[in-house]
Parts: structure tokens; sequence; C-alpha cells
């Protein structure tokens, strides 16, 4: 049926394009001054738009299968997440070698103090003058680690992370993971809203 969808519409879009003479009587389609290199041509369109909408679709299964829901558990607060599987992510902290689990901001905001989570929301888009006021702040108790690194749609740029106390990664049950770091990401990270979160492949080790 998508073969057949695919070719008629093809076709049917090039008799137009081509000004070739159609008409439908009594349920039928007709098609006058046919040639058969017109044909030829609704062909290939049809498998060029089938092959490439076959390639949509793997994609986009592809990516459902990596889409894995988390639990970060810190302090008294917990919070779910959809974090995609990013097979490319070695994001670790480079003091302690942990992995990166990089996380909106957005879906962490509860988890800090209410001076912290102003000064997100100011310099949401100042990443240098975000990190130099909160570790200029003496007044928080919150401890946080300085990610490098060179993603993200930045080459040389900087995270503020910190460790919770545990991750639960639903994948065939949850799985525990403690030796990891939480990343915060001040922006989106997916423009279609489908995930928050980049899950380090290290933590389903």
């Amino acid at each position: 049926h998508v073969v057949a969808f695919a070719f008629a519409g093809s076709c049917l879009a090039l008799f137009y394009a081509v000004g070739i003479d159609t008409y439908v009587n009594e349920g039928v389609f007709y098609v006058s001054n046919f040639k058969i290199k017109t044909l030829a041509t609704g062909i290939i369109i049809a498998i060029i738009l089938l092959q490439v909408s076959i390639e949509y679709m793997k994609s986009k299964q592809v990516k459902d299968r990596s889409l894995i829901p988390i639990t970060i558990s810190f302090r008294d607060d917990k919070v779910k997440a959809q974090a995609l599987l990013d097979t490319g992510n070695s994001l670790k902290d480079p003091i302690t070698k942990a992995p990166v689990v990089v996380v909106q901001f957005s879906v962490i905001k509860d988890m800090f103090p209410e001076k912290i989570q102003d000064l997100f929301c100011k310099y949401s888009n100042d990443t240098m003058s975000l990190i130099t006021n909160i570790m200029n702040d003496n007044h928080n108790n919150f401890k946080f680690n300085l990610i490098p690194f060179k993603s993200l749609g930045e080459e040389n740029g900087m995270l503020l992370g910190f460790k919770p106390d545990e991750i639960l990664v639903d994948i065939n049950g949850d799985k525990e993971v403690k030796n990891a770091i939480i990343g915060i990401y001040t922006n989106k990270l997916s423009s279609e809203n489908s995930y928050e979160a980049l899950l380090h492949p290290e933590t389903l080790d």
C-alpha cells in the first residue's frame, strides 16, 4: 500500500508539473498523451521518496529505543527525566573520572536553594558569569564540580556539576547508579522536548 501510494502520488504530481491532461470519469482516472518517459520518471521519484521515508522511520525507531527514563535523587528530592542514551558522550569529571549525565536545569531546578535558582535563571545565557557568581557565593551549602567540555554547541565550555545521592536508570528494571555526576545544562537539550538529559553509556555498565 505504501509503495502504491508513493508511486501514484509521484506520478500524479509529475503529470500536473509537465502539463499532461488528466481527468476522472465514474471513478476511473484517465491520462491522455501519456509517455513511457513520464512513467519511468514517476517510478524513480517514488523510489527516492520511499527510501527517504524508510530511513526516517528507521532513525526515529532507533532514537525511540535510545530514550530511557531516569530518576535523580538528591537529599530529600527526587525528579524524573527522559534521557537519551548518548553513545558519543565521553564527558567525565576531571578529578573523580566519574561519568557525567547532562541534565537540563529546568528539570532539577527545585533541588537547589532559591538563591542558586535565581542565579541560574539570571545568567542562563552567560555560563562564565553564572559560574563566577555561584563560586563566589559563600552562603550556599552546595558543592559544585567544574566540568570542561567541547560539545553542546561550544568548543571550550564549562558546566557546573554536582554528585547526586543516586540515579535510577529504568532499563529492564531500575538500575542504581551511584558513581556519576550530574552536569547542569542551562538551555534545552532537545528542540522537540523529547528528552531532558544525556545519559553517559558507562552508567549502563
